[in-house]
């Protein structure tokens, strides 16, 4: 029989998932809006940040995407973050991104285009069908001869420019920013997650890159040693990377891609997972698990 004293212990669960969206700040606001209007409660913690390499400053980063420019050649931007520290990069040096019309410039997905037209003021000129890596080297339409460029990060994936390689195509790289762990977002991760831990309430993850995948796992340690929790992924790469590191867990969580990067995409892929967390709310913390 259950005593008063421990029915006045027992924390009641709260209404609906809290959803921690990991993105860097500077990405968040719009999708961390939507959340809310759909009903639920967001927090930010990003996990991950952008630090600059040596070529950001370089003057001669400006010169050679002039270069390209009058090339006609492709300048490919394998990430919304690229996108935007190429724009900023180029305008500490004078260069308005809008004014190279010859350049021909291609992204991964979606929400990368529509990166493009905020900072460079048009679409791109290629775009997958499936936004992978591998689809964009294997569907680029460029000539022989034409001139490549991938400016990125440290972190990029060598699929792009392998594949463009084997098709035969000259293709040259450079490396703009790294993407690092976020001590301060992973420590308020882990206290949102604490929070939910101790309210008996499910929460939900959102990840968008397999950086921010790689510092909540390697922030937590051992694979137990993670809370339980939905997640909602971007992206088929951030997806396949979410599940061969869930693999390792006892109980693998359940996690759901959305279909877009779009924030409505978004909102529906929770209110998908929200079904499958009901009855996780009220378990007991794992050992490893935030605790009061």
């Amino acid at each position: 029989m259950t005593s008063p004293a421990d029915t006045a212990s027992a924390p009641a669960p709260a209404a609906g998932p809290l959803v921690l969206v990991t993105r860097p700040d500077g990405e968040n606001r719009a999708l961390g809006d939507a959340i809310r209007a759909a009903g639920f409660d967001s927090r930010l913690t990003p996990v991950i940040q952008f630090a600059d390499c040596p070529a950001a400053d370089d003057p001669a980063l400006a010169d050679r995407i002039r270069r390209l420019d009058r090339a006609r050649g492709w300048l490919i931007l394998p990430s919304p973050t690229a996108i935007g520290r190429l724009a900023q990069a180029l305008r500490r040096r004078g260069v308005d991104p809008r004014e190279l019309a010859g350049l021909r410039l291609a992204v991964v997905g979606a929400g990368s285009n529509r990166r493009l037209r905020e900072h460079w003021g048009r679409e791109a000129d290629f775009v997958p069908t499936l936004p992978t890596a591998a689809e964009l080297a294997a569907g680029l339409p460029a000539e022989p001869r034409q001139p490549i460029l991938i400016v990125g990060s440290r972190q990029s994936r060598p699929e792009v420019p392998r594949g463009l390689r084997r098709r035969g195509r000259l293709v040259e790289s450079i490396v703009l920013y790294e993407t690092l762990p976020c001590p301060e977002g992973l420590s308020a991760l882990r206290e949102a997650l604490g929070e939910s831990v101790r309210q008996a309430r499910p929460s939900v993850l959102v990840v968008a890159s397999p950086s921010a995948v790689e510092a909540i796992f390697g922030f937590f340690g051992a694979a137990a040693r993670l809370p339980r929790a939905g997640w909602i992924t971007i992206g088929p790469t951030t997806h396949a990377r979410l599940l061969r590191r869930t693999a390792e867990l006892e109980e693998p969580p359940p996690t759901v891609q959305s279909e877009s990067p779009a924030p409505e995409a978004i909102v529906q892929a929770i209110r998908r997972i929200q079904g499958r967390l009901g009855s996780r709310a009220a378990l007991p913390p794992r050992a490893g698990d935030p605790r009061p």
